[in-house]
This record gives structure tokens, sequence and C-alpha cells, in this order.
């Protein structure tokens, strides 16, 4: 009975044991394999009145999709489209547009500010 006693409980710490090291390799490779953390840009690209409709065409033929996640500034005069996308990087983000709108895009990553930050922010300028 004793021996019984002393088997079971060894096949019960190997048992703990072994599904420690599982989960330890588990959370290793989830680790390795993350994706890179997408960060949040807006995306702004200029366009002239004569060029307002082959820069819709253009993103229209690139990604019919795309055409509705941009915000237009043409009806009141100011032709530029703004876009805001998560990417990892701004090149990245930049090959979400056509070839023709990329030269007149700019790309600017986004932040939020907690006020603890802003807090940081004020300490460092009075130094």
């Amino acid at each position: 009975m004793k021996i019984a006693l002393k088997i079971v409980s060894l096949l019960i710490v190997i048992t703990f044991l072994s599904t420690g090291l599982i989960y330890a390799q588990d959370t290793y490779k989830s680790k390795v394999d993350a994706k890179p953390m997408k960060a949040k840009y807006l995306i702004e690209f200029k366009h002239t009145p004569e060029e307002c409709l082959s820069a819709l065409d253009e993103i229209k033929a690139k990604d019919a999709k795309l055409l509705s996640k941009i915000e237009w500034a043409c009806m009141s005069g100011n032709h530029t489209g703004y876009f805001i996308t998560e990417g990892a990087s701004e090149e990245g983000v930049l090959n979400k547009l056509p070839e023709k709108v990329k030269p007149q895009a700019h790309v600017y990553k986004l932040a939020v500010f907690t006020p603890e930050q802003i807090e940081e922010f004020h300490k460092k300028m009075n130094k």
C-alpha cells in the first residue's frame, strides 16, 4: 500500500512538473512568435483640383475598400485625403497607397498621452 501511494505521489509530481514545462515553452514560443507591435499612423496626401478625380480613381483601382476609409476634404476646397491606419512602420502603411499618390503623401506616427506623461514632460522642461 505504501509503495502504491509513493508511486501515485511520484506520478502526480511528474505530471505537475511536465505541465509547468509545457506552459513555460508555450509562453516562450508565444513571445518569440509574436507579431511586431503595430502603431497608429495618419497619412495625409494632397492633390490639385485637376488631379482630384485621378487620385480617387487610383485609390479605387488599388483597393476599393480603402476608398471608404479615407476622409476627403476636397468638397471644402482642400484637396487632401486623410487616412488613419495601423502598421508596423511608416513604409508599411505608405504601401497601402497607390504608387502615383505616394510622392504627395506624408506619414505621421500618432500617440496618446497620459496625464502622468505630461507631468514628466513639464519636469524635464524645468530642469
